[in-house]
């Protein structure tokens, strides 16, 4: 079934539907494309974008310190208020000190609103 508003899905990736290869696409709103936006938000550093400077987050890569889960939480929510996410921090084994796991659990509005 075709979406009736579509949005690209990410990575983006052809598909074969119906025949044809086309672009994947989800659905507005759906948990997908949700998901889909907080990815594209958490893969991209603010300032790398030249069109839309403050989109993304904070870059990590020579931070000092863990990740301040409430800021990258509120970093997401800045730009999909959509989404409803918990952020943990993941064992690492012994490369603890040098590298910080974070897991980002995502989920709709609508579905914590049913839980």
């Amino acid at each position: 079934m075709a979406a009736e508003v579509p949005h690209f899905a990410l990575p983006f990736r052809f598909v074969y539907e119906r025949g044809q290869v086309v672009a994947a696409v989800n659905e507005q709103d759906s948990p997908e494309e949700i998901y889909d936006s907080v990815h594209a938000i958490v893969r991209y550093p603010r300032g790398f974008r030249e069109d839309l400077l403050d989109f993304g987050i904070t870059d990590q890569v020579f931070a000092e310190t863990r990740v301040d889960s409430e800021k990258l939480q509120a970093e997401i929510l800045e730009w999909e208020p959509r989404a409803r996410e918990e952020i943990t921090h993941d064992p690492a084994s012994q490369y603890t000190q040098l590298f910080d796991r974070v897991r980002i659990n995502v989920w709709t509005s609508e579905e914590s609103s049913n839980a």
